[in-house]
């Protein structure tokens, strides 16, 4: 456990299912293989935006904002999900605002920690062999229930006693 918490953010990756992404993946290769230098060039405008979006956000963090609401929120999934220590706390603040920065604002919303907290908490949650949820499903159904349905510390821990 003290391994993963190393980790400030997790991800997934999984092979594309859909035969247009495959083709257009092979086909990718393909044109790269053939000649990588008219592959890059093809890509350079695009990918030069994306620096200069990522350079505007890295400033822009700077500035962004986390209401104390929000932290209270994200405390509170992490006190549910029985998160050790803080650190997934700080993430997860740390990468909405990144977030946010990136989509072009200086204020956190609901919508940017729910775009992250996943990535953040996931592998920080402990793994029970007999509870169905895990990882990164059962941090988005805490999320819900603290974000979406508005519900507090207490109402979810009172609830599970009940």
């Amino acid at each position: 456990p003290q391994l993963l918490d190393r980790f400030g953010l997790y991800v997934e990756i999984s092979t594309v299912n859909t035969p247009q992404e495959r083709l257009q993946l092979a086909l990718n290769r393909t044109q790269y293989d053939l000649n990588p230098e008219a592959f890059y060039a093809e890509a350079a405008e695009e990918q030069d935006a994306l620096k200069q979006k990522l350079l505007a956000a890295k400033e822009r963090v700077k500035d962004c904002e986390v209401s104390k609401d929000l932290r209270v929120k994200i405390s509170t999934v992490c006190s549910l999900l029985d998160i050790d220590g803080i650190r997934g706390d700080m993430v997860v603040v740390r990468a909405a605002k990144a977030y946010a920065a990136y989509e072009g604002r200086t204020e956190v919303t609901d919508e940017d920690v729910g775009r992250v907290v996943g990535m953040c908490l996931g592998h920080r949650t402990r793994k029970d062999p007999l509870d169905p949820l895990g990882g990164i499903v059962k941090v988005q159904a805490v999320f819900k229930r603290i974000f979406a349905d508005g519900l507090t510390y207490e109402d979810v821990r009172n609830a599970g006693e009940e």
